[in-house]
């Protein structure tokens, strides 16, 4: 909007001069002053140049109007562009006001940015302005188009899957990125050394504790293993909300109070530091203490990355790689998800095969579910990546007892990152008004039926992804 206005401003411009020329210098009168200023767009003036007012505005005025039949000519050419994207199956429009929109249009097969705040008829929508407001404003009014389609809406508050409305799916940029942090580099090679591990997250915003939430979530590779995660930053809310997260192993959260600059050898001790700021000065510091551990750095726009370092860093969260139609739409990871609870509602007899084809059955059970079970089951397919890799590691191809206790504990995390508790005082294995379960116990401590139910999700998982 400021750019309209800017541009009509200097277009103006030659007008008003022409006019003060004929005007004010040269006394025509005001009628043919503004039409004699008017005709020195178009290259025929109708009155004679007597003054430097008028000569400026005669040579600018031309330059203003092939600057706006090239504006008026792009315009048009993206409306044409845009119509004719539209009618291709699977298009998707792609709804923004900042670089990151920009970047996600590249990765989409037949992707384009729309601009304007009306929704257009396409397949599928991708809104992603820069405040959770704005997207959800634009969701709203645009509402009745969207209906029926298949739209996905950036917002930086909620986490990814949270919705019970099946028109609409969120999507955290913080959480994509984290997701794939530890998809991409993985702990398996620490694997063989027993997973004792230090791992610094500097810098504790929003993705820092994502960083956190899903390193918790998908870095359970061994029952004896020991990763510790340090933390420094503003931590005090996410302390506190999960002050009573049980992590069911030998890791650990340690909150750090100072700042980095006062634990600095203690940061460069660690088997991986993970910057999420940005942060050069702690770069530079980490050069000069590096003592062979892993140095990775946030860098979503590669700033950062320009730096010239004496030390190896891995650059992570780049819009160009980050910022795909999978990553942003996670249609792959919906289908795993929707597969494993229908094969897991199949196996213990909770579906009515209510419906003609299994894929209705399938889509009939995911409406079910409420959100947060929902997104327990697209964790538990995410996870199985993980799995996948440490099967390999082991040289098998079935599910052990170590695996299924392990899932047991990724279960466990999830329930209680979402402020769930054990109880024994219920009449049934759960009470999801109060969030209370009977389950969340060590694993030896489960009923035989239980630990059978963790090793036919492997087995329902491996069907569906082989080792």
């Amino acid at each position: 909007m400021k750019n309209k206005i800017r541009y009509a401003v200097i277009f103006v411009i030659p007008l008003i001069m022409a006019f003060i020329g004929y005007y004010f210098v040269d006394g025509v009168n005001a009628a043919d002053s503004l039409y004699g200023a008017i005709s020195l767009y178009v290259l025929s003036p109708v009155l004679d140049c007597k003054n430097i007012w008028i000569y400026i505005a005669r040579m600018v005025a031309p330059v203003m109007t092939v600057s706006g039949l090239a504006v008026v000519m792009r315009r048009a050419s993206r409306t044409f562009k845009v119509f004719f994207m539209s009618l291709r199956p699977g298009a998707t429009a792609v709804y923004c006001d900042n670089e990151a929109g920009l970047a996600l249009e590249k990765n989409i097969k037949n992707g384009i940015v729309v601009s304007g705040n009306a929704a257009k008829n396409f397949p599928d929508h991708v809104i992603m302005f820069s405040n959770d407001e704005d997207n959800m404003r634009f969701y709203e009014r645009n509402k009745r188009i969207l209906k029926g389609k298949n739209v996905y809406c950036k917002s930086d508050l909620l986490d990814m899957f949270r919705t019970d409305d099946d028109n609409i799916k969120f999507f955290n940029i913080n959480e994509i990125i984290a997701e794939r942090y530890w998809i991409d580099r993985n702990l398996i090679k620490y694997y063989s050394g027993g997973m004792k591990l230090k791992i610094a997250i500097v810098g504790f915003g929003q993705l820092g504790q994502k960083i956190l939430t899903y390193g918790i979530q998908k870095n359970i590779y061994s029952l004896n293993q020991s990763i510790e995660y340090h933390v420094w930053g503003d931590h005090t809310l996410y302390k506190n909300l999960h002050s009573g997260l049980e992590l069911m192993n030998g890791d650990k959260i340690v909150y750090h109070n100072g700042k980095w600059d006062e634990d600095i050898n203690l940061i460069a001790s660690t088997d991986r530091v993970i910057i999420t700021d940005q942060n050069e000065e702690l770069l530079f510091c980490l050069g000069e203490l590096y003592r062979g551990g892993e140095i990775d750095c946030f860098d979503p726009e590669k700033t950062v990355s320009n730096l010239h370092l004496s030390v190896p860093v891995y650059y992570f969260g780049q819009y160009e790689d980050i910022l795909t139609e999978e990553n942003v739409k996670t249609d792959n990871l919906y289908k795993a998800a929707k597969k494993l609870n229908y094969a897991y509602a199949v196996k213990y007899q909770t579906c009515p095969m209510a419906y003609k084809t299994e894929e209705e059955n399938t889509e009939g059970e995911w409406k079910k579910l409420d959100s947060f079970t929902k997104g327990s089951n697209i964790t538990a397919a995410s996870y199985h990546e993980i799995r996948l890799l440490i099967m390999k590691e082991k040289g098998i191809t079935e599910p052990d007892d170590s695996l299924a206790e392990m899932e047991h504990i990724r279960w466990c995390r999830y329930h209680y990152l979402n402020h769930w508790q054990y109880s024994d005082k219920l009449s049934a294995p759960k009470d999801s008004s109060k969030k209370l379960h009977t389950l969340l116990v060590p694993f030896d401590s489960l009923p035989q039926a239980d630990k059978d139910k963790d090793i036919d999700l492997i087995r329902c998982l491996l069907e569906l992804y082989p080792a």
